[in-house]
């Protein structure tokens, strides 16, 4: 991830959603981003967001409602900001989570995996999404940039194509996304019970 100017948002996320119903769209969100309205600042933090109701009156981001419930003595917190940065044809920094259902509790929690061993940042009850009980329809790794009207946006990531080499762009790499015969490949989702990403 790169800092970018102030007002400018963006960041890369692995996205757990229901299908295309609107009206009861749930989504669980892990990923990071550089958000100056939500930090008073340009750095590049780690967060969680869910919704039940396509963002209209549920959810949150990181621990500001009742929602994402953190794990005792976790060294990642939703909100906390990362560092280092990466830098353009620098040194590139990395941290890997992955969000799958617990096979017991049927919550979903988040991992941090790319330490020595997989490091358990907390969960999502699954009471709280419940057309996400029994695993996800659509799963998807999404960058995003938002910016005022009517003015150049940020670039994505550092703004550089990965042809220039390998220094020079940033990227999000879903490792793994465990499949079954009845699940569907989308052109632009994977369905599964398990997002794991890669910044």
């Amino acid at each position: 991830m790169y800092h970018t100017p102030s007002d400018w948002y963006f960041g890369t996320r692995a996205k757990i959603v229901t299908n295309n119903e609107l009206e009861d769209f749930n989504a669980l969100e892990a990923g990071f981003h550089v958000y100056p309205d939500l930090y008073n600042d340009n750095n590049v933090h780690f967060f969680t967001h869910w919704t039940k109701d396509d963002y209209r009156s549920t959810g949150c981001y990181n621990l500001k409602c009742g929602g994402f419930v953190l794990a005792e003595g976790a060294e990642l917190m939703p909100g906390q900001a990362v560092a280092p940065a990466s830098t353009y044809d620098g040194e590139d920094h990395y941290i890997s989570i992955s969000l799958h259902t617990d096979p017991n509790s049927g919550d979903w929690v988040l991992f941090r995996d790319d330490l020595e061993k997989p490091l358990f940042l907390g969960h999502f009850p699954k009471e709280l999404c419940p057309k996400l009980n029994g695993g996800a329809p659509q799963m998807a790794w999404t960058g995003f940039v938002s910016y005022p009207k009517n003015e150049a946006g940020p670039a994505m990531g550092s703004g550089h194509f990965p042809l220039e080499g390998e220094r020079t762009s940033s990227c999000s790499t879903p490792k793994r996304v465990p499949m079954t015969p009845t699940w569907k490949i989308y052109s632009r989702s994977l369905t599964s019970r398990t997002a794991t990403i890669s910044v």
